[in-house]
């Protein structure tokens, strides 16, 4: 008996060219509220804005003839594209050019080796093959349109955009597993190695200034990412505006951070945690110092003086700089409160201990969502039983939560807690207000929400005004 192995190639139904994240081309479908033009590297682009909807449209059109009464249009196919591609790369290459440093000498080449009806098509190559395709617009409107998440869950094909001004948006851009794939190649080469023996990160794309958090599999179904935009400034003002707190929480754990207590915000991923700390450093005094020691530079305050990032050296013999050293080494020799964006590892608690038991407020984040997990949390990190006995009655433990609105999805205080009698109480309204300063600041924040002073130039305008009288 003989056996015959059939082999069947399945169809390829994934075009470069017909890939909404390659192109997007058709007109929006839904009424549109509100258009932003963008251009990113000679290719304009508008960004639509309707109920609940957001659409990107590339302004470029398929050159076209008329045939006999007919429209014949031609469009570029995978093969032309890639082959554009290749003898691009090939000249890059032997000039030493690199695409990321050098976007319009690569642009450039593109355009040359593309035939000549397509040249003007060389910024979508570009930013197909190596940004991120059509959400590269999206990033570029975020801060008019106040995007701050743009997201690609592995259970759903279609990109998800998250605004503090309008709520979810949802868009039109579906993406196949190879544009998945594609944007996996992209983060890998831009921002860290995504692999199975990689299977998670979260790191900063420098170019976009954005947080890029990615799994692929096995951690993950598919490759998922998330985009958080790092550009707003939440200033107390804006963080009681947008309802992430209300003015008394915000300024019991503001009172709190100046009074040299300590500040660890808890939640799951996406609650908000991030952002919330940074609401709370905006409180540090304008005459004291504020070090932000960072594995990710996204949290930000105008009264910091020292912004400390990780670093990871590919040199040989040259050492790499890991967040706890630069506490240990550089922060608290600075004199400064620290802030951490999150703890991670052994070393990071380790970190934020030493801040906190050199007698200077100390924040920072951690993933859990009751206080017993968080202290556990803690514990399996390497504080021990004298380290809890020292921390906790000078740390204020805040739990962030998640809700579905009719708006999409709201992130707020769910919860502060303090340590009493050997165990965690709730910090209450009336508690909080029965201290005269908590009850002066949040007159402050309510006052400067209301009145639109958010930014940070107006927000440190009231700091150092209160700070004088109070020297």
């Amino acid at each position: 008996m003989s056996f015959v192995k059939t082999v069947v190639k399945p169809k390829r139904t994934y075009k470069i060219a017909e890939s909404k994240l390659f192109l997007s081309l058709d007109p929006p479908p839904f009424d549109t509220r509100e258009v932003v033009y963008v251009e990113y590297l000679g290719l304009r682009s508008e960004v639509h804005l309707g109920d609940g909807m957001l659409y990107v449209k590339d302004d470029f059109s398929w050159p076209c003839r008329e045939e006999k009464g007919t429209l014949v249009c031609e469009k570029a196919d995978d093969k032309t594209i890639q082959k554009a591609l290749n003898k691009a790369e090939t000249e890059m290459a032997k000039e030493g050019t690199d695409p990321l440093e050098r976007r319009e000498k690569a642009v450039e080449l593109l355009a040359k080796y593309l035939p000549k009806q397509f040249k003007t098509l060389a910024p979508a190559v570009y930013r197909y093959f190596y940004d991120y395709g059509s959400l590269v617009p999206i990033f570029l409107v975020a801060e008019q349109l106040g995007i701050t998440d743009v997201l690609i869950p592995d259970s759903e094909d279609t990109v998800v955009v998250e605004s503090f001004k309008y709520g979810a948006l949802n868009t039109t851009i579906t993406l196949t597993n190879a544009d998945r794939e594609m944007i996996q190649d992209r983060v890998s080469i831009r921002v860290a190695p995504l692999s199975s023996w990689n299977p998670g990160i979260s790191k900063f794309d420098r170019w976009h200034g954005v947080r890029v958090t990615a799994v692929v599999p096995d951690i993950a179904r598919r490759p998922s990412f998330a985009f958080r935009v790092v550009k707003r400034w939440w200033t107390p003002p804006f963080a009681v505006a947008m309802g992430l707190a209300k003015p008394w929480e915000i300024a019991y754990l503001g009172v709190h951070w100046r009074r040299n207590g300590h500040v660890l915000v808890a939640g799951e991923p996406g609650s908000g945690k991030t952002t919330l700390l940074e609401a709370v450093i905006h409180f540090t005094k304008t005459t004291d110092n504020l070090a932000l020691v960072q594995s990710i530079p996204e949290l930000k305050a105008p009264q910091a003086k020292y912004y400390l990032v990780e670093r990871v050296a590919y040199g040989a013999g040259i050492k790499d700089l890991p967040m706890w050293e630069l506490v240990q080494k550089l922060g608290l020799r600075l004199n400064s409160k620290v802030a951490i964006n999150e703890l991670v590892t052994r070393e990071d608690m380790y970190a934020y201990l030493t801040v906190a038991f050199a007698g200077f407020s100390a924040g920072a984040t951690i993933h859990s969502d009751t206080p017993e997990k968080a202290v556990q949390r803690l514990i399996d990190l390497g504080a021990t039983e004298g380290h809890l006995r020292s921390l906790l009655p000078g740390l204020a433990l805040v739990f962030m939560e998640k809700i579905k609105t009719a708006r999409g999805t709201k992130r707020r205080v769910g919860a502060i807690y303090r340590w009493r009698d050997g165990k965690f109480h709730q910090v209450t309204e009336q508690e909080a207000m029965a201290d005269p300063e908590v009850a002066k600041w949040a007159q402050i924040v309510e006052e400067a929400a209301k009145a639109g002073a958010a930014e940070p130039e107006a927000w440190v305008a009231i700091m150092r005004q209160v700070d004088s009288k109070s020297v």
